[in-house]
């Protein structure tokens, strides 16, 4: 996968400048296509740079409380999840 040249935070700044100017002019300043800023903004929307901070924090926290390989899968699906549920409910018979 090709590595970025600018980190979510920077990218966010970036879609800020566009509220200022025009696409083309963001994007020939940053050295990248109008294609990318549409496809950050697609990505981003209306985030501010502590939400995109905040996010990866949370995304970093569950990929560590994932074990690693594991799918949605490997868990059983919504089916054993609400099983555990009824399992575990003290107001159910089972």
């Amino acid at each position: 996968m090709k590595k970025t040249r600018y980190s979510d935070e920077q990218i966010v700044r970036i879609l800020r400048e566009t509220d200022k100017d025009t696409v083309a002019e963001v994007a020939k300043r940053h050295g990248v296509s109008e294609a990318t800023i549409y496809a950050w903004r697609k990505k981003f929307g209306s985030m501010e740079t502590d939400e995109v901070k905040r996010l990866k924090a949370l995304e970093g926290e569950n990929a560590r409380n994932i074990p690693a390989g594991a799918t949605w899968h490997s868990f059983g699906g919504l089916a054993s999840s609400t099983a555990l549920l009824h399992v575990n409910d003290p107001h159910t018979n089972t």
